[in-house]
């Protein structure tokens, strides 16, 4: 039994001290052919430790037959996700994208949490013919955040469009909700949070999103009034011994 113990606590301190699993990142384009019909690439990629904490950082690129993906992303599995996505439109035709950054989460964030979330967006006129748009696709939002797949903010809304204000030119626009820290009540996740981006975009042009989506826990009253009791008693621990 000693030998057993022995051998015990340096086998948990080098589990302890293993590295963690990549988080793997997972990514979702879908635009239409030239015969109109849908398609839909799906892609992934594991994380890199950036050695801040949890952080990983996810970078990559994936050429199609007429358009280009590009992302620069940092996540957090406890969780959130901030990055910079690019999307070129090598079509001769106005494009729908829809594109999707999905991120495993752990622990789950239950039963309910607080959220809040960005996105800034540049439209480029690539190809130089002084005609640069996106635009949000009818009674679609640019920037959708999902936990678990259900929507739980949206931003840039129907009837929104952003122009290029000239030949080669380029143009911006932002918006926010919840920030900062997260400060809208929301439902929980237990697996993943996502963000749908969905948008059409001028044929030979490009465009670039900066999309952040932060999920906090909320703690359950009971644990807030166990906190507080004990709070309570250390303060009153305190005064006696001051006494």
């Amino acid at each position: 039994m000693q030998t057993l113990k022995r051998l015990a606590a340096p086998l948990a301190a080098l589990l302890l001290a293993a590295p963690a699993a990549a988080t793997t990142m997972s990514l979702q384009l879908s635009w239409l052919d030239s015969q109109g019909n849908t398609r839909t690439w799906n892609g992934s990629q594991g994380g890199t430790p950036t050695g801040n904490g949890q952080e990983e950082s996810f970078v990559g690129q994936q050429v199609g037959g007429t358009w280009v993906l590009g992302w620069d992303a940092t996540a957090d599995a406890d969780p959130f996700v901030n990055g910079f996505f690019s999307i070129q439109n090598n079509s001769a035709i106005t494009q729908t994208y829809t594109f999707t950054v999905t991120l495993p989460i752990a622990p789950p964030v239950v039963p309910v949490s607080s959220i809040g979330g960005s996105i800034g967006v540049t439209v480029t006129d690539t190809n130089g013919n002084g005609v640069a748009t996106l635009a949000s696709s009818g009674a679609g939002f640019v920037f959708n955040a999902q936990n678990d797949g259900t929507t739980t903010l949206q931003l840039l809304g129907p009837g929104f469009a952003l122009n290029a204000p000239f030949a080669g030119g380029s143009a911006t626009a932002s918006a926010s909700s919840g920030l900062p820290g997260g400060t809208i009540a929301s439902i929980g996740a237990n697996g993943s949070i996502s963000i749908t981006h969905t948008f059409t975009l001028t044929p030979g042009d490009a465009v670039g999103l900066t999309s952040f989506y932060l999920v906090n826990p909320v703690p359950e009253p009971g644990t807030l009034a166990l906190f507080g009791a004990g709070a309570l008693g250390l303060l009153r621990f305190g005064r006696r011994r001051a006494l």
